[in-house]
């Protein structure tokens, strides 16, 4: 305790407590008493017509911190990025703890009993740098360049923290710069603020109610306490909430009679804190002040001694009622009348009607009733926009078409109307979720209030209060429960009662013959259903091979099957220009369930295509089906190396929760526990941990570059594989890789077991770049490199290995893929072979 109070911080265990108790109202008064001028380090407010300065030199001399320059080249909001480097200290001093409050710091030191007094100490100055003197938050938290540089204390209390806390506390009670099309009313916004019910102040605000007390004599008579008991010797757990000082303290303190001569006021009021002997060059002083003319004028006002009247202060804010103080007009406090005798009061009173006790204002009334038309007004535009919608709806729900009951079916129906087309008849069908619609009786009219709904299963009309409109975009559910009076006159009435068609269906199948069943049967194998959202379900011929793909099927069947050798043809395959030719001869034949995709010819032409793949979200497509088809050529392997190759949609649903994951104060594990990534990280055989060390997935950066992904669980580490490493810095990747190098922790503990000694930390993995491979400046390339960089690391950067490869490799590489994915998964459908 002995060197703390030495330290630059023991003046301010040596503040008079009643002094420290925090007015809220006193310093938001003083800061709207400010003259508006153009320094950016002053404040000037006035009280009882007599300008005070609150600068800097005021600020250092009732807090005692040092107010000295900053070091060269020091910048107070330093928005740099923090590195890596920087939380070297703070990992020793928190026990690799990121993320810590002042509120956690102080709580290790209270209860640290056996804490070496080393690290005490640094805590303490931490708590009262960062939790008094300069926090910005209700919760604050250590800030990481104030805890590297507690690294060493003399470096440490060397620092002018007066000058910082300062900057801190006036940025918050002075207008804005003026920015145009940004902030084009500095004080009129200023003003706003300060007409809120509250206002965040940073830094140390305290030090304006100080030095108020410390030019104002009159206010320090008004505050209760004694001046001799100080912070150092309170012996409270916890400083008063307010100052003992009402508002009413000091408007009386303002317009004390004592100061009255004559007609005028003569408040004695200290204009400004005189820089001491002692004090080093510059202290009480910013370069980079404004001069300001009128300041200048007032100051010397001051100094030839002139006194300053309210009358000569003009302008304000008139958004305000103007106040006049008038201490005469306060009612003061009956005492309580002792006991009485019952003669003594005198006859009881009747019991009144409580609605006597208030009288109603006349005036009030037109207002109100004023208000109450606007809402109504606003309720019945509502009410006729919610009514175009429904009919809008309506003629789009007339037009629908049921469509079969599955998107793969291959059975062959007509299409059963949802709404008849003559006028009068209630025609009803089943919606594809299952539930049944009633469509308009057009009978009883147009307007939908007459609507009523149909009994299910009586064929009789009843009224009801159920409404279940469904249609397009926007969905309406009124329950049983609720009553809408007129809303459901409004909305109409759809009801369910499809189950006489359906039966009808079923009975007219029955009644078919066996042989028409059969020939059915073989006819539906060769038809595929097509299925649209606004036209008739029509049917078309299953695709039959013709004689050159059958001819191209037994030419890529007799070719050698994949080796490790061959990972990176060094030649093109002499049959590609035959493969291509077939393709184009039909391009949009669709190859159903081909590697559980549905893929045309076009697919393949974007990997044979040098300069397209990648670059538009079209091709997302050919990047999720080549990771599935590399990690299952190589699953043997990949099984015995432990490594596992994720999709992309992995790195892409993170990116997504990035925002999310950011604003998670706590618990950010909750923010990334959804059912399809839960289920997807316990997959049998896939648990992380358990089968599998190191994980292999394509990201994209920006929409237009896609990079591998290394993660390593052993290492905490994950390393980018970048086709063009010269396209982004470092900085830049770190950026990128930030948010998801956070929430990799958070997984790792969800589906992993935790080791045996001690937990997994929440420490966020480690961001590294390989060097020294191939870099393909083309555009368009990335995407198949990236995932050739992850085969070759996943399985051991075999020959040529990732520094061996060039721009005529890459191309021979991509149209080998497509020859690859074609016979791999598209000849078995035809052929009658099985996918691998």
């Amino acid at each position: 305790m002995e060197q703390l109070l030495a330290s630059c911080f023991g003046g301010l265990f040596k503040l008079p407590v009643r002094r420290c108790a925090f007015s809220a109202k006193l310093v938001h008064g003083l800061m709207t008493r400010q003259v508006v001028t153009k320094k950016r380090y002053e404040m000037w407010p006035v009280f009882g017509g007599n300008p005070m300065r609150f600068s800097l030199a005021e600020f250092g001399t009732v807090t005692g911190l040092p107010c000295g320059e900053f070091e060269e080249g020091y910048v107070v909001d330093d928005m740099a990025r923090v590195k890596k480097t920087d939380f070297v200290f703070w990992d020793r001093l928190f026990c690799g703890r990121r993320d810590v409050t002042i509120a956690d710091v102080t709580a290790m030191v209270a209860s640290g009993k056996e804490m070496p007094p080393s690290r005490k100490l640094k805590l303490c100055l931490l708590i009262i740098v960062d939790g008094v003197l300069l926090a910005t938050t209700q919760n604050p938290k250590p800030t990481v360049k104030h805890v590297k540089r507690l690294e060493s204390l003399k470096k440490f209390l060397g620092f002018p923290w007066g000058r910082e806390a300062f900057w801190w506390t006036i940025s918050g009670m002075l207008p804005p710069q003026r920015v145009l099309g940004k902030c084009d009313d500095p004080e009129g916004g200023f003003c706003k603020k300060l007409r809120q019910e509250s206002k965040i102040l940073p830094g140390f605000p305290l030090a304006l109610q100080l030095w108020a007390f410390e030019a104002i004599p009159l206010l320090v008579k008004r505050l209760s306490g004694d001046e001799g008991e100080t912070i150092l010797t309170f012996s409270g757990v916890k400083l008063p909430q307010h100052s003992g000082l009402p508002l009413s303290g000091v408007l009386e303190a303002e317009h004390d009679p004592q100061v009255r001569f004559g007609s005028a006021f003569f408040l004695k009021v200290q204009p400004m804190a005189e820089r001491g002997a002692d004090e080093e060059e510059g202290w009480g002083e910013f370069d980079c002040e404004i001069n300001d003319k009128k300041v200048a004028y007032v100051i010397e006002l001051l100094n030839s001694g002139h006194v300053f009247r309210k009358e000569e202060w003009g302008g304000g804010d008139a958004a305000e009622p103007k106040y006049e103080h008038d201490s005469s007009g306060r009612t003061r406090k009956r005492k309580g009348r002792g006991f009485q005798s019952k003669e003594a009061e005198g006859p009881a009173l009747k019991q009144r009607r409580l609605s006597r006790y208030f009288t109603r204002v006349g005036s009030g009334r037109e207002d109100m009733l004023g208000a109450v038309e606007a809402k109504v007004e606003n309720l019945m535009e509502l009410v006729a926009k919610l009514k175009r919608i429904v009919v809008k709806q309506g003629r789009q729900l007339r037009r629908r078409k049921v469509a079969g009951s599955g998107r793969h079916s291959s059975r062959e129906t007509e299409p059963k109307k949802l709404f008849s087309d003559s006028e009068g008849e209630l025609t009803d069908n089943k919606t594809d979720g299952g539930d049944d619609v009633v469509g308009w009786d057009t009978s009883l009219g147009d307007d939908p209030s007459e609507a009523i709904m149909m009994d299910k299963g009586l064929g009789k009309m009843k009224e009801s209060d159920v409404v279940y409109y469904g249609c397009g975009s926007n969905t309406f559910f009124v329950s049983e429960d609720e009553d809408f009076g007129e809303l459901n006159k409004l909305v109409g009435v759809i009801t369910r009662a499809a189950e006489e068609q359906e039966e009808k269906v079923a009975s007219a199948g029955d009644d078919t013959s066996s042989e028409e069943s059969e020939n059915e049967k073989d006819a539906d194998e060769n038809k595929v259903l097509d299925v649209s959202d606004s036209s008739p379900c029509k049917t078309t011929e299953k695709h039959k091979p013709v004689e050159k793909e059958e001819e191209l099927a037994a030419l890529l069947l007799t070719k050698e099957a994949f080796s490790l050798a061959n990972i990176v043809p060094v030649a093109e395959d002499s049959d590609y220009q035959f493969f291509e030719s077939v393709l184009i001869a039909s391009p949009k034949v669709l190859h159903l369930n081909a590697g559980k995709y549905d893929l045309d010819n076009l697919f393949f032409f974007g990997f044979g295509d040098s300069g397209k793949m990648g670059i538009n979200e079209e091709f997302a497509k050919h990047m999720e089906a080549l990771v599935d088809y590399v990690g299952g050529r190589h699953e043997v392997a990949l099984k015995a190396r432990r490594c596992l190759f994720l999709p992309p949609w992995f790195a892409g649903h993170l990116q997504g929760k990035t925002r999310a994951f950011n604003a998670a104060k706590c618990n950010k594990g909750r923010v990334l526990c959804d059912g399809r990534l839960s289920g997807f990280l316990t997959k049998e055989g896939k648990k992380w941990g358990e089968d599998v060390d190191t994980l292999y997935s394509p990201m994209i950066w920006g929409g237009n570059h896609w990079v591998g992904l290394c993660i390593s669980l052993t290492d905490w580490r994950v390393l980018v594989l970048d086709p063009n490493p010269a396209l982004r810095e470092m900085s830049e990747v770190w950026e990128l890789m930030e948010t998801v190098s956070k929430m990799l922790p958070y997984l790792v503990e969800k589906v992993c077991t935790p080791p045996k000694d001690k937990a997994y930390n929440l420490e966020a993995f480690a961001i590294e770049r390989m060097g020294g491979t191939y870099e393909n400046k083309r555009s368009g390339d990335c995407g198949p490199v990236s995932i050739k960089f992850m085969e070759l690391h996943a399985l051991g950067n075999p020959h040529p290995r990732m520094d061996g490869l060039t721009d005529a490799l890459v191309d021979i590489m991509r149209k080998q893929f497509a020859m690859d994915l074609y016979k791999d998964w598209v000849v078995p459908l035809y052929m009658g072979g099985s996918q691998p």
